[in-house]
């Protein structure tokens, strides 16, 4: 299910998508409060949606242990959109599960991809796994992905920023001022921002309400110690979820990203 504010995100992701008649699973729902609903906002866009989980109950539409594949028994076999919100981190093995999602998506349909990056060890069943961009894509092996990138959250689970991924980037940090922080518009909680790296200068392909404002990344050589009694501002890599949003294609496609 992820936190607040990844709902958020995956709500306006889907204010750009046209939605009406087009078929969504959510999987590893669990019901929480104080998460937007994207059930509703997408039924309000007349599209079907429907929620899954390893286990029982009056909030979910079916049962589904992502080790095996989908119940025979379940009419639809195919969807438009697959939401994966922190859920893979909790499969014990992501390889069988990974191969089991890609047959449920449609051809051109888009999987939603959220797992923690940095997080604390938590539960239900099990905490297995945490994965890089890099490691998303091996499990995939039809999925094209067109954002990769990184959620960053504050405020107490009330805001965050996405941040791309830029190919050849390592051991990715966010350096942060005060001046930095005070960019943001308050009234304006979710808003999508874009890196800069050495590598390059590729445009943010996730749509925004807003103009992108620049956070710098940059590599992890500085002595942490010497820059906080030096006043500087600190550069840290902070809780935050990776965030992945990709299309499925054909098999015989030979344009992945792999």
């Amino acid at each position: 299910m992820g936190t607040p504010t990844t709902n958020n995100q995956l709500a306006n992701f889907f204010r750009y998508e046209c939605l009406r008649g087009k078929s969504f699973l959510e999987l590893g729902f669990i019901q929480q409060e104080n998460l937007l609903d994207l059930k509703k906002i997408c039924m309000e866009q007349e599209a079907f949606f429907y929620r899954t989980n390893i286990e029982d109950s009056k909030n979910i539409d079916f049962v589904w242990d992502l080790h095996k594949p989908l119940p025979q028994d379940y009419p639809i076999k195919n969807f438009d959109y697959v939401i994966c919100s922190s859920v893979m981190e909790h499969v014990e093995k992501p390889w069988i599960a990974a191969e089991n999602i890609e047959k449920i998506i449609k051809p051109n349909g888009k999987l939603l991809w959220t797992t923690p990056w940095v997080w604390k060890m938590h539960g239900y069943p099990n905490d297995y796994w945490r994965y890089t961009p890099n490691a998303v894509k091996q499990l995939f092996d039809h999925i094209d992905w067109s954002f990769e990138g990184f959620e960053l959250i504050f405020d107490g689970f009330n805001k965050s920023i996405l941040f791309d991924w830029e190919a050849g980037m390592e051991n990715h940090v966010f350096e942060f001022t005060k001046d930095s922080f005070e960019k943001l518009q308050p009234t304006i909680d979710y808003k999508y921002y874009k890196t800069l790296s050495s590598f390059s200068k590729k445009k943010l392909t996730l749509a925004s309400k807003t103009d992108s404002q620049v956070f710098k990344t940059e590599k992890f050589t500085l002595d942490t110690y010497s820059t906080l009694i030096s006043g500087k501002s600190i550069t840290m890599l902070p809780m935050c979820n990776l965030f992945m949003i990709g299309n499925r294609v054909s098999d015989s496609s030979s344009s992945l990203n792999k």
